[in-house]
């Protein structure tokens, strides 16, 4: 193989820089932010997410629906919901499988009918 101008070098790496340094996406300065510890003004220091917590927390109790829905589905998580996607080749493929399913069954019968019969002629 011919080598190019655009070809790699041997034992030269293609990324020299490296990977780039994580922190800049909005999930990680949110991770951040929230794991500081803030004075809550009456000489308590919490997180900011125990903080958010508890006014999340305090609201529910109140009776706020949102804030109900907020801490129960990141309690435990959504409770997952299986969902049947039919496209014309999903209907094929199903067809398919099913055939093959009784072709294996049928397959699976001749076979134990065999063994079956070749037992009863050795003994």
């Amino acid at each position: 193989m011919a080598i190019s101008k655009t070809s790699y070098k041997k034992g030269k790496t293609g990324n020299p820089k490296g990977r780039p340094p994580k922190g800049t996406s909005l999930t990680e300065l949110t991770k951040e932010y929230l794991e500081e510890i803030v004075d809550m003004g009456d000489g308590d220091k919490k997180r900011r997410k125990e903080y958010l917590v508890s006014q999340t927390f305090n609201l529910m109790l109140k009776g706020d629906s949102t804030a109900m829905n907020i801490m129960w589905n990141r309690h435990d998580g959504l409770l997952k919901q299986a969902i049947e996607i039919e496209t014309p080749e999903s209907a094929t493929l199903k067809k398919k499988t099913d055939m093959l399913d009784k072709i294996l069954k049928k397959s699976r019968a001749k076979h134990a009918k065999a063994r079956k019969n070749k037992t009863k002629s050795r003994g």
